[in-house]
This record gives structure tokens, C-alpha cells and sequence, in this order.
């Protein structure tokens, strides 16, 4: 029985040996796995650093305009004008209505009515509808600038819904 004990005890040793050694191995390859995903996304990061940097040097107002400038005609741009913006004054706000509650009708008292009608949803309330503006606008829209005659567009469509949008009040 001793003998058997010994025999056992040194087996499971040994077994206990290996699976510490595999697991040994197994954790140094997770490790360097870890160690290039980090370098990676250090690499990464670098290279979205330069991409940031390249993308506020592209974007730059300055170089922006020169290209707007040497490009205008051939991409039959519009010129801005300070009258084509207009105040957020300016901007109508839809009117709330609100239901008269004696006009709704009660379903307990109305012959049309079960009494099993579900509840009306509450009506809007002047406080919670947004204020009108209370200063009338200071400034009104103005119609754009006439362009002139060599930056008409091409596509007839495009003059029709153009020369539709300067006629309007």
C-alpha cells in the first residue's frame, strides 16, 4: 500500500510538473501577444497623430480660400453674402392651440359614450408651449445680391429653382 502511495504521490508530481510548465509557456505567449497588441496600437495612435496633424494643415481657413478662389467658376459656386443669414429672431414659431376643456365631451355624461372611453391626454398648457419672440426683428432678410452675368449656372434646373428662391418674400 506504502509502495502504491509513493507510486501515485510521484505520478501526480510529475503531472503537476508538466501542467506548470505548459501553463509557464502559455502565459510568456500571452505576454508577448500582449506586448505587440500594445506596440501596435502604439503604432497606431502615432499614426493617427500625423493624420490629425495633416488633416489641420489641410483644412487650414487660408488654404481653404485660395482653393475656393481658384475653383469658383468651374464649381459654379455661389458667392456669400452677409444679407443671405438672417437673426434666429427671425425665425417663426409654430402657434399652440389649446383645447377647451368644456368643449371635450365626459364620458360618464354623454349618451354617445359607454363610459369605458379611455381618459383624453392632457392638454398643452400656455406654460409649456415655447414663448413667442417678444422683440420684433431688427433686421430683415434681404434678397441676395443680383450675381453677375458670367456666373450663371449651366443646368436649367438649377437657374429655375435659383430664380424661384430670389422671388420669394
Amino acid at each position: 500500500m506504502r509502495n502504491l502511495f509513493f507510486v501515485l504521490s510521484a505520478a501526480l508530481i510529475v503531472g503537476l510538473a508538466f501542467w506548470a510548465y505548459r501553463e509557464n509557456y502559455r502565459t510568456q505567449g500571452e505576454v508577448a501577444e500582449l506586448r505587440a497588441l500594445q506596440n501596435e496600437i502604439g503604432q497606431l495612435k502615432e499614426g493617427l497623430g500625423v493624420l490629425d496633424a495633416e488633416w489641420a494643415y489641410l483644412n487650414r481657413p487660408d488654404r481653404l480660400r485660395e482653393l475656393a478662389d481658384a475653383n469658383f467658376a468651374r464649381l459654379k459656386l455661389l458667392p456669400l453674402a452677409p444679407e443671405q443669414f438672417g437673426d434666429v429672431a427671425q425665425v417663426p414659431y409654430p402657434s399652440v392651440t389649446t383645447p377647451d376643456p368644456a368643449a371635450t365631451p365626459d364620458p360618464a355624461t354623454d349618451p354617445a359614450t359607454d363610459g369605458t372611453a379611455a381618459p383624453a391626454a392632457p392638454a398643452l398648457t400656455a406654460e409649456a408651449a415655447p414663448p413667442p419672440p417678444t422683440e420684433p426683428a431688427k433686421k430683415t432678410a434681404k434678397k441676395p445680391a443680383k450675381k453677375p452675368a458670367d456666373a450663371a449656372p449651366v443646368d436649367p434646373i438649377l437657374a429655375a429653382t435659383i430664380a424661384a428662391l430670389e422671388n420669394t418674400p
